[in-house]
């Protein structure tokens, strides 16, 4: 399976680059794995199911300086009962902020499941509905175009995309700017 991490920006300004640690254990021994990226998120994939995965995060500056990690947080991925090559999955592909659209990836397990995919606001309103409909096992893409159920074009602001996959949920943020 996959998790999707993101957080918020370091605004000191000799950041270099973050560096995210996963373990099995909230003790990060010596089977602990580092990754680094320049980004506000990470894709960490080839994860077990049904097991807890901590993870933490770092700044990290151009001297190699790392700051205090950020609050440990536990992932366990759920195994579904439909059928291991594939697990039920969500991701955000960007922009995020945009501006007129955004694409989201979602991975339905096989056979297949029933998917909903819908966009809420901040205080919880249904905007749109992107997918409602049985899909066959596999990965599949679908962009928002920031208009909502009437067709009106949405203003700037935050929202949700919330997915469905069988059993299965899980919600992604993004930001409207305009």
């Amino acid at each position: 399976g996959e998790a999707l991490l993101s957080w918020d920006t370091n605004v000191e300004p000799d950041l270099d680059h973050y560096r995210v640690e996963r373990d099995t254990t909230d003790q990060f021994s010596s089977g602990t794995e580092s990754f680094t990226t320049t980004e506000l998120t990470y894709v960490d994939s080839g994860l077990e199911t049904d097991r807890p995965h901590y993870y933490r995060l770092f700044a990290v500056d151009g001297g190699e300086n790392e700051s205090d990690p950020s609050e440990t947080v536990e992932i366990t991925l759920e195994g579904t009962s439909v059928g291991e090559e594939y697990a039920a999955s969500l991701a955000l592909l960007g922009p995020n902020p945009f501006a007129s659209s955004a694409a989201f990836a979602y991975t339905v397990p096989s056979p297949g499941a029933t998917v909903t995919l819908e966009l809420y606001d901040i205080t919880g309103r249904l905007v749109a509905a992107l997918v409602n409909r049985y899909c066959d096992g596999g990965r599949f893409e679908v962009v928002w175009d920031g208009r909502d159920r009437s067709g009106h074009s949405v203003g700037s602001g935050v929202y949700f995309c919330r997915a469905t996959i069988g059993g299965w949920s899980d919600a992604r943020k993004l930001v409207r700017i305009r």
